[in-house]
């Protein structure tokens, strides 16, 4: 097969040659797309769909005469990226060896790249399939750059970055950032060697993955987090792999999340142990609990102290609210869950009362958000710290058999202060 396919790629070319006016190379993602114009590409495609392994791998002739106009648009890349022009059959047996090994696989990979705003690591950090990568903020494009394409998986295993890698968008995202990455392997789709794969298929299940673990993060201290923006490449050679992006950029407001010392890694490994897989089934957890983290997190995208105070009181209505005497019921319900000492009960009893009422004045329109910054700010910062405790003992206690859906019926038995 190797000679036929040598064969097809230099009558490739002397079609390529009788084009009028010529393609740049720019073009070289389109000439072929997804058909094969001459008798020896005809031959290979015949020769491929002979073969059992690949007749059931791609069903169809059209399926196998895409992979093969694949294979001449890399060989035109790789012309480009050597800067020859016309047949050498030492490029072709080198695209045949990556094109045969690729099309026998029904497996591909693709990568995830996320910046975490204020996230500040030091080193690598692994845990299971998402990595942590520090990011060098010298100021130079360049050197970032560099970082970004690496990560996803350039030149390791892509020679050029083609298409949408608008690299100068790296640096407004990556630049008060470190990097989180996810590495997976996907079952290729019927439509893998269409035109585009673009963002790679299981990409949505490795954002929510990405997300759970930000969630995690958020969970296992203060500080502030947020994710935004996610990038993506493909590890195939024979698709045209654009670096695609999704999201957008609203500020770069926060606190730092300093993640270097070794004890609190280790310490952060047993809390990951023991609540992510919790979190990476949300709908196994009681609704309350669920309305909990989604606004517990949507409060760390929020940009307003105001706003974020409202989704963080919308999460603690979710776990502890009632229908009725709620000023005096959540107040009680949240001390008591929380603590055990009268005197700490009493004392978060009194200012998630405090709070409760600066809520009822904006909800009701007596308070406008300007005039309490200050107030409103503080009181995030005190309602953030509950709504993260009680999340984290709920799910403590949900993981380990301990917590059931009607959890909240039986929250004032024997509450006292």
């Amino acid at each position: 097969m190797k000679n036929d396919f040598c064969e097809y790629i230099k009558e490739e070319i002397d079609i390529w040659d009788k084009r009028k006016p010529p393609f740049s190379m720019g073009a070289v993602w389109h000439i072929s797309e997804n058909f094969v114009e001459g008798p020896q590409g005809k031959l290979l495609v015949n020769q491929l769909y002979s073969e059992k392994k690949f007749k059931d791998l791609y069903k169809t002739e059209e399926q196998l005469s895409k992979i093969v106009s694949r294979a001449f648009n890399v060989y035109l890349n790789t012309l480009f990226e050597r800067g020859r022009y016309g047949y050498y059959r030492s490029i072709a047996v080198w695209v045949f060896n990556k094109w045969i090994k690729e099309i026998a696989s029904a497996d591909s990979q693709a990568i995830v790249l996320a910046p975490i705003i204020n996230l500040n690591v030091d080193r690598k950090i692994k845990f299971g399939e998402i990595e942590l990568y520090p990011i060098k903020k010298s100021g130079s494009v360049a050197e970032l750059e560099g970082q970004i394409h690496e990560l996803l998986g350039y030149p390791k295993k892509r020679s050029s970055v083609t298409l949408a890698a608008f690299s100068q968008a790296y640096l407004p995202f990556f630049i008060h950032s470190s990097a989180l990455r996810i590495e997976y392997i996907f079952k290729k789709p019927d439509t893998f060697f269409d035109y585009i794969s673009w963002p790679p298929p299981k990409y949505q299940e490795s954002v929510k993955l990405a997300n759970s673990f930000v969630a995690l993060l958020r969970l296992f201290k203060e500080k502030d987090l947020r994710v935004e923006n996610y990038f993506s490449s493909l590890a195939s050679l024979f698709v045209p792999s654009a670096i695609s992006y999704s999201g957008n950029l609203t500020s770069y407001v926060g606190r730092e999340y300093t993640l270097t010392d070794r004890k609190e890694i280790s310490r952060l490994r047993t809390f990951y142990a023991r609540i992510f897989p919790t979190l990476l089934e949300p709908k196994s957890l009681p609704i309350h609990i669920q309305i909990g983290i989604e606004y517990f997190n949507s409060s760390f995208q929020k940009i307003k102290p105001h706003e974020r105070f409202i989704d963080l009181m919308i999460a603690l209505d979710a776990l502890f609210g009632v229908k009725y005497e709620t000023t005096y019921r959540v107040p009680l319900r949240v001390a008591c869950f929380l603590e055990r000492e009268i005197t700490k009960r009493i004392e978060i009893k009194n200012r998630v009362e405090e709070i409760l009422k600066l809520r009822g004045g904006l909800f009701h329109g007596d308070v406008h958000p300007h005039t309490k910054e200050r107030e409103i700010e503080s009181a995030r910062s005190y309602l953030e710290n509950i709504v993260r405790k009680a999340l984290v003992r709920l799910l403590t206690l949900f993981s380990t058999g301990h917590l059931r859906a009607g959890y909240k019926d039986t929250m004032e038995i024997d509450y006292i202060l």
